[in-house]
């Protein structure tokens, strides 16, 4: 260990340079012992003397061990006390400067449907749509994406507010995520059953599982109903005119 030593002096910028051995002694006094007297003037018999690897001894340094250790592999944390555990499927490779992970985390995407019951809840796995600038709206209902414009979702007739990109709001703002697939729980009661296709309605910003059927209105699928009003949002880039 190297240790800078600070001159006495304020006008010197000289600094002395030491090295210090696991084995070299280190004296200690007791804490009552004033300022004065801590230093080598102090009799023997005030003080103690321990090399630094007591001191690491004494306060439990060095004492974790690291199982299956591997070069490259990720270190985590066991149920075991001072142990760490390598994993074995995410190793980093020196050589080519890249990380590895198992095949078997690509072979399919996960989505969670676990929301709670509140609007604008969603499971993971879910796609959210972030760059987009601070608009105001309600959490669990459906808008239009138009660049940076947000407006609620409408089936009554056949316009971008029906028929373009949708999203569904995670919270008042816009800032926190437009979920444009996945498992979200809306604002609006959906109906019925579980399983059941779920369409755009029109009523502003609703989604339900009763199919458009006025001439004039768009009738467009964007997922399905899993329960209560929980919904999987994925809305078809298809739809139909009411005629």
């Amino acid at each position: 260990m190297q240790q800078a030593l600070k001159p006495t002096s304020t006008t010197s910028t000289r600094f002395i340079k030491m090295a210090i051995k696991l084995t070299d002694k280190i004296h200690t006094v007791s804490e009552d012992v004033d300022t004065t007297n801590r230093g080598s003037a102090q009799a023997n018999s005030g003080r103690a003397a321990y090399t630094l690897q007591e001191v690491s001894d004494l306060i439990g340094g060095g004492g974790v061990t690291v199982a299956n250790q591997v070069e490259g592999r990720l270190v985590y944390c066991s149920a075991t006390t001072d142990e760490l555990k390598t994993s074995p499927n995410i190793v980093f490779d020196f050589s080519t400067n890249r990380l590895s992970l198992p095949a078997t985390e690509f072979t399919s995407a996960r989505i969670f449907s676990s929301v709670s019951n509140n609007p604008g809840n969603y499971g993971r796995g879910s796609t959210l749509y972030m760059d987009i600038s601070t608009v105001s709206v309600t959490s669990g209902r459906c808008y239009a994406i138009q660049g940076t414009t947000l407006t609620e979702s409408n089936a009554t007739s056949e316009s971008n507010i029906s028929t373009g990109w949708l999203g569904i709001a995670t919270n008042t703002s816009s800032v926190t995520g437009m979920l444009v697939e996945g498992c979200v729980y809306l604002a609006n009661t959906v109906g019925g059953n579980n399983g059941d296709p779920v369409y755009l309605d029109i009523t502003a910003g609703e989604i339900t599982t009763t199919p458009v059927s006025v001439i004039g209105n768009v009738s467009r699928r964007v997922g399905y109903k899993i329960s209560g009003n929980q919904i999987y949002f994925n809305p078809s880039q298809d739809w139909t005119v009411i005629s």
